[in-house]
């Protein structure tokens, strides 16, 4: 990171912060005093030096011993300049933080979820209430000494069962409406056109929205406390059943972000199969938001056509991971294996036919009378408000947002790759499924970039030639006592990570998918925080939908292409 972003920082901050440092991967930080944030995020946002108008997310960190005990955690980003800061805030415990939803609408929901699992209150929020858990839940779960094995569950004498009639509008202003004209309509949280468990209680005046309160949690797996109880390597394993229809995204971004601790640089090859396999599970993932977006809106046959396309890819994840969608194949340090032999060639053979699938998808979609009238117009959002509530990825795109981390801050030698980032400006439900279909496009070239650069590196180098981080290759454990020892330290202690913080970030299928990991030296990290794109993206909906009619909630729901074991975690 150049001085001269860390130099931008302090000249915006001046007296507001304390101290300004970087973290492992040179990224620069402040820390500002809970007083002092609303000014420092606004001089952040409105400076022309870091034009931060984007939030990734806030979030916390229990120092416990040390007094104050929290840190508020802010990730912000300029999609002017491309570069990213870091405040952390101490806090004590009671103590409030402010609420910063006045100046990104996107911290309304991340301000909640630390409020959630950590107890921290955010003073001026306008919904302050739990996000992710019950209401009734029993302490907040991502304090150091909180012990899910001790902890009730529910708090004593709670009554777990919930009137979801009766609360589905729980924290949710008319706007004015007259009662009598309005119902309140429950959507899910058993419904098909949810994809997951998820309600939406929808205000409605006829079958004008005039409100909505999305109720997600259903599927809260509590992974980040998971992710401080398991050691580096065995966390690999979590990751990929977040956003699992796309895996190995999830397992790239984790390992990015431990390597950037670790100060490793992975060997070509294996930054080369990541991006290959990057691509795949890109389009494996907008094959499913086609298929299903199609069916709901009453395409049926794309999905059959997406679904027999996404079987192709399907083999090719067995046949390189062992297995067709949980593989864990990245690892830190590189990838599991190196690619079998006959790899290039199954890709080689797919990637002929498909974009002659992609005509296909556009000849029956495209310019389909049915297909513009249930999309063309719906749920848009323009390019501020789009960054105001942290929409990334596609949907951002778009909205006219001209971003993307491959290319703006590329990452595993995607800065080498050629490829055009589509970019729409209607950011209507329409737009979005343009920008989806262009991007399998693209990546397909880049699927085919990989292939050649592959071919031009050592094969066998497809991880960091350190037993101390990288297992010991099967055929060498007997060959001495070294490397059994080894072997054996791997498998029961993991790695040792030194003290320290970084963001690891991809663009994943969906936006924006970050990991921001903290380390104090040991086999385990101290915090994982994970920011997926689905939990930001959803939070819009409320707003993309107000004033449409009920008939098209199934079709602005499914633009976002969520999948809530991201969104709840």
């Amino acid at each position: 990171m150049s001085t001269v972003v860390e130099e931008r920082l302090q000249t915006t901050l001046g007296g507001l912060a304390d101290s300004v440092y970087r973290d492992a991967a040179g990224e620069p930080a402040a820390v500002v005093t809970p007083a002092n944030l609303p000014e420092a995020v606004r001089r952040l946002k409105n400076s022309p030096d870091t034009a931060c108008d984007y939030l990734s997310f806030v979030s916390a960190q229990d120092m416990v011993p040390r007094v104050p005990r929290f840190d508020g955690v802010y990730q912000l980003y300029s999609t002017k300049h491309h570069h990213w800061f870091r405040l952390r805030v101490p806090v004590d415990d009671g103590e409030a933080l402010p609420s910063l939803a006045g100046i990104y609408r996107t911290a309304d929901w991340h301000e909640r979820e630390t409020y959630d699992l950590f107890g921290i209150p955010y003073e001026g929020h306008p919904d302050l209430r739990r996000i992710v858990l019950t209401d009734d839940w029993h302490g907040h779960p991502l304090r150091k000494e909180y012990d899910h094995k001790l902890e009730p569950v529910w708090a004593p004498g709670a009554n777990v069962l919930q009137n979801v009639a009766e609360e589905g509008m729980a924290g949710h202003e008319a706007g004015g409406e007259d009662p009598a004209k309005t119902i309140v309509l429950n959507l899910g949280p058993q419904h098909p056109a949810t994809h997951g468990v998820m309600r939406l209680a929808v205000e409605l005046d006829g079958e004008n929205i005039v409100g909505c309160v999305p109720h997600i949690g259903y599927l809260h797996t509590g992974i980040e406390k998971l992710s401080e109880h398991h050691n580096w390597t065995q966390n690999i394993t979590h990751y990929p059943r977040m956003d699992y229809l796309s895996p190995m995204n999830n397992e790239l971004a984790y390992c990015l972000a431990v390597e950037k601790l670790l100060g490793i640089e992975v060997p070509k090859r294996a930054q080369y199969i990541r991006v290959l396999m990057s691509e795949l599970t890109r389009i494996i993932s907008h094959l499913v938001w086609l298929g299903t977006h199609a069916m709901d809106a009453g395409a049926l046959s794309v999905f059959l056509y997406c679904f027999a396309e996404r079987e192709k890819i399907l083999e090719m994840y067995e046949a390189i991971g062992g297995q067709r969608m949980m593989t864990s194949y990245i690892r830190i340090g590189g990838v599991q294996a190196d690619m079998p032999e006959n790899f290039p060639e199954m890709v080689k053979a797919w990637e002929k036919t498909f974009d002659s699938q992609l005509g296909i998808y556009h000849g029956l979609l495209t310019k389909n009378p049915i297909w513009r009238q249930r999309t063309m117009g719906i749920a848009a959002m323009d390019r501020d408000t789009s960054l105001n509530y942290g929409l990334s990825g596609p949907l951002a795109r778009a909205a006219g947002v001209d971003w993307d981390l491959r290319r703006d801050n590329p990452y595993t030698s995607f800065e080498e790759f050629e490829f055009d980032v589509p970019v729409e400006q209607s950011g209507d439900v329409y737009a979005r499924y343009l920008v989806r279909m262009e991007e399998m496009r693209q990546s397909r070239r880049i699927v085919l970039q990989a292939l050649e650069k592959i071919a031009a590196t050592e094969p066998g180098t497809y991880i960091v030639e350190d037993y101390k981080l990288a297992p010991v290759p099967r055929e060498d454990i007997n060959e001495s006592i070294e490397e059994l020892i080894h072997h054996f330290k791997y498998w029961t202690d993991g790695i040792w990570v030194p003290p320290g913080e970084a963001y690891g970030f991809i663009e994943a299928s969906k936006g924006e998918l970050g990991f921001f990991v903290v380390s104090d030296g040991s086999a385990h990290p101290q915090r994982v925080k994970i920011r997926g794109p689905s939990f930001s993206n959803l939070s819009a909906f409320p707003e993309m939908i107000k004033g449409h009619l009920i008939a098209d909630v199934i079709a602005a729901i499914g633009s976002i292409d969520i999948v809530l074991g991201e969104v709840d975690r």
